[in-house]
């Protein structure tokens, strides 16, 4: 390191032993130990020097920079021209290590005069495997011998040159992998021995169609998320100068892996922990044949699920509040073990005016069934209810129509209640009011003919007293309303009728 305006001027100066600068690296096969020895001394012609301690930093890691691929094994030894005893401490740290030289001798301080060389011999280094220069870094709190000016001073070093060692003919080997195998999202580095000259190297990560040009005898792979196979080319020329290639490989595994394949055929079952995600992102159908699921199955956004066949739900399909059931055709099989029952616990309604709702069994309501179209019963079908009840509420028409025959079924009443039909407000009959039994009637107004067969006549039961009978309107032969005397002792049905056309009274006769 040179000196800058922020950084001491050196009093002390380093040389690297001639051996020590080019050390071969090491191999996937093979750690290449190195040696770095390291000479410090004042500069010729310069004052005194007065040394407290020196430091030397070494890089470790699997870089170009780095000279150690480890720090924990590189051991330590020293060489002092005046026999002076040297302490030696290393310290170690996530990239580097650093070894700390005091001199124990008193005072804790010695002076480099002309003759001092104190050697730093660092051994059994193991050469990282990626070619390069390494810096080393070194300092030394130092003064004058006759000052006062103590300060740590940096020392500037050579770097060691990291070289491959290149034998005379091509070769290709040790393609292996740092860490075999890393956790999910990890990754790792590629080494492999090969050689330079007129060699080119290509890999091949497992994700595109084409290989990666790389450099040197290393490599970082990408982020992996599955296990992984690399493949390794090496182009170079044969004895007829024509291009060849050689390949190797290394499969690199991963922990909790993600799948990814065209085609997955599970011949038992596959069970997923946690959450199992259908990705349609590229829109084709995601689809699986019978899948038994023994949690929620979720399915986010807007998104749908098709079916092509049928939706068995054994224990009955909940739609969230304020959500359509959008269908078609809903059909309960007819099965014996089938109750052929659809519960609808929110309003019911069909889109589409001329849409119909179908049911060829029965409809059990028991809130209200509200019809703004009115319900259509079809041709020669019952309905068959309990009670009718037209609310009562602004708006309303309070009108039931009924295009058929009305009939009151006595069996379907409980025991002992005559079967009734109970009308509070108005009857209107447009056609016919026809009554096979009792009709008990209170006050009934006729605004046209009341007929039997051809004849004009009113059938009353015992309990209705002739003299409460009144008529509006014409007779049938255009007379107006009379009034009679002669029914002090009419019992039993009758009818009244003229003797003669044009007759002022009426007579009564027993039917």
């Amino acid at each position: 390191m040179a000196p800058t305006a922020e950084t001491p001027a050196p009093l002390l100066r380093a040389e690297t032993d001639p051996a020590s600068r080019r050390l071969p690296v090491s191999t996937a096969s093979k750690t290449k130990n190195g040696v770095l020895k390291l000479t410090f001394s004042k500069p010729e012609g310069s004052e005194d020097v007065v040394c407290q301690r020196i430091t030397v930093t070494v890089p470790v890691g699997t870089e170009c920079a780095d000279l150690a691929s480890s720090g924990e094994t590189i051991d330590h030894n020293y060489e002092d021209q005046s026999r002076a005893d040297w302490r030696i401490v290393p310290q170690l740290a996530l990239t580097s290590v650093t070894f700390t030289c005091t001199p124990e001798v008193p005072g804790n301080q010695i002076t480099f005069d002309a003759q001092r060389r104190f050697t730093l011999i660092l051994s059994a280094i193991p050469v990282s495997r990626t070619p390069g220069y390494a810096p080393i870094v070194a300092s030394a709190r130092t003064a004058f011998a006759d000052g006062d000016d103590w300060d740590d001073r940096p020392i500037y070093v050579d770097p060691v040159e990291k070289v491959m060692e290149t034998p005379d003919s091509f070769f290709f080997r040790s393609f292996s992998c740092e860490k075999p195998q890393v956790e999910n999202g990890d990754k790792t580095i590629l080494r492999w021995e090969g050689s330079e000259a007129e060699t080119e190297y290509y890999l091949w990560d497992g994700r595109s169609d084409t290989p990666t040009k790389v450099t040197g005898r290393s490599c970082e792979t990408h982020a992996l998320t599955d296990t992984t196979t690399f493949v390794l080319e090496a182009r170079t020329k044969d004895a007829d100068n024509q291009p060849v290639s050689h390949y190797l490989s290394t499969t690199i595994t991963v922990k909790l892996p993600d799948i990814r394949a065209k085609t997955l055929t599970a011949t038992d079952k596959v069970t997923v922990t946690d959450t199992f995600r259908a990705d349609n992102t590229d829109n084709q159908k995601t689809w699986a044949g019978a899948t038994t699921f023994e949690g929620d199955v979720t399915i986010t956004g807007n998104n749908k699920l098709t079916v092509g066949g049928e939706i068995e739900a054994h224990s009955g399909v909940t739609i969230p509040p304020h959500k359509p059931l959008k269908v078609d055709t809903i059909r309960v099989p007819d099965s014996a073990d089938s109750r052929k029952q659809v519960v609808f616990f929110s309003p019911v309604w069909l889109d589409n005016p001329g849409d119909d709702l179908t049911v060829k069994g029965a409809v059990n309501v028991d809130g209200k069934l509200a019809a703004s179209g009115g319900v259509t019963i079809p041709s020669h079908k019952p309905l068959e209810v309990d009670t009718i009840r037209v609310p009562n509420s602004a708006g309303n028409r309070k009108q039931v129509v009924f295009n058929s025959p009305i009939w009151i079924d006595e069996q379907s009443l409980p025991a002992g209640t005559p079967a009734h039909l109970t009308v509070k407000g108005s009857v209107d009959v447009s056609r016919t009011l026809g009554v096979n039994g009792k009709a008990t009637l209170g006050e009934v107004q006729v605004n046209g003919a009341a007929r039997r067969g051809t004849q004009a006549m009113i059938a009353a039961g015992d309990s209705v007293s002739l003299e409460s009978l009144y008529f509006t309107g014409k007779f049938l032969n255009g007379s107006g309303k009379q009034s009679h005397t002669d029914n002090s002792d009419v019992t039993g049905p009758a009818a009244f009728y003229r003797s003669y056309d044009g007759a002022s009274k009426f007579k009564i006769a027993h039917r």
